[in-house]
């Protein structure tokens, strides 16, 4: 496999690459892998029902589910660095997509935490 990097002549060819790294990493976590993992279940539980209920064919579906939940996480490596060796603003893109994602969710939590912690202090001091 020849992986040659991308040369780009202007700056608007990078900020269309990085933005098409964004598009694509919100298009495949937020979109495309929870549809997909909800019909990887459905299919799941229709070939578990067709089956004996021994230990050995339900520990072969829970192998089955366990590497179809890791395909999605080797999906996003496997295309981060392919960009990186192909069109870097790509893969740009997709990590400053999966930093915003982080940053947002820590936030959340940090609101989460704290409004709990209000809620608890409200109901023990009322």
């Amino acid at each position: 496999m020849n992986l040659i990097q991308k040369e780009y002549t202007d700056p608007a060819e990078k900020r269309k690459d990085f933005w098409f790294g964004v598009v694509l990493w919100v298009g495949l976590n937020v979109l495309a892998f929870p549809i997909c993992s909800f019909l990887v279940s459905i299919g799941l539980s229709s070939v578990a029902t067709g089956l004996d209920s021994s230990d050995t064919s339900n520990t072969l579906i829970s192998i089955a589910g366990v590497a179809l939940g890791l395909l999605p996480l080797l999906i996003n490596i496997g295309l981060i660095v392919y960009f990186a060796f192909t069109r870097r603003q790509v893969a740009l893109g997709m990590l400053a997509a999966f930093g915003a994602a982080l940053l947002l969710t820590l936030c959340l939590g940090i609101l989460f935490a704290v409004a709990c912690l209000g809620i608890i202090g409200a109901y023990n001091g009322g």
